[in-house]
């Protein structure tokens, strides 16, 4: 197993399913099917790894699962008062990296979200898209983390 060196919000992952194929040269956990993304490592962020451009990339539309879990928090498609769409779910991924010591404007990264669909660009650094995805995984997964996440968004004006 994999041991991240991501701060507070890392807990390791068992290992993915058959058919697919682990990124070498030390990418953490990252298992990238054949068809050129890991729905399962992140979830519910999707990481995708292509031959085009851009070559890695995060993603989040998985609404059905955000609104169901968070139903008793979610009013008018926001808690307390943060909308959550997909620059919002941008501004949350922002708030973890920050809240982490990590750069979450860092040259490696493209944000281009938009309506209903976060998606934040890495060009070649799959490094960083992992270690994005990771923190963007356990933050969205953990009620406490999430509303601990849109305070920070709030503070530091990532809120969209």
């Amino acid at each position: 197993m994999c041991h991240s060196t991501s701060q507070q919000w890392h807990l390791p992952r068992a290992p993915s399913e058959a058919s697919t194929w682990r990124e070498e040269g030390g990418h953490g956990n990252a298992t990238i099917c054949s068809d050129g993304r890991d729905q399962t490592t992140y979830a519910p962020f999707e990481l995708f790894k292509n031959q085009g451009k851009p070559e890695c990339f995060l993603q989040f539309y998985k609404w059905d699962w955000l609104f169901m879990t968070y139903a008793g928090d979610v009013v008018d498609e926001a808690i307390n008062g943060y909308y959550l769409n997909g620059p919002g779910i941008e501004g949350l991924v922002r708030a973890a990296l920050f809240a982490n010591a990590m750069d979450p404007d860092g040259s490696e990264m493209f944000y281009n979200s938009e309506g209903d669909c976060c998606r934040i660009e890495f060009g070649s650094h799959l490094d960083a898209a992992v270690r994005t995805a990771d923190l963007a995984a356990e933050m969205i997964k953990d009620r406490q983390k999430l509303l601990n996440a849109i305070a920070v968004a709030r503070t530091q004006g990532f809120e969209d």
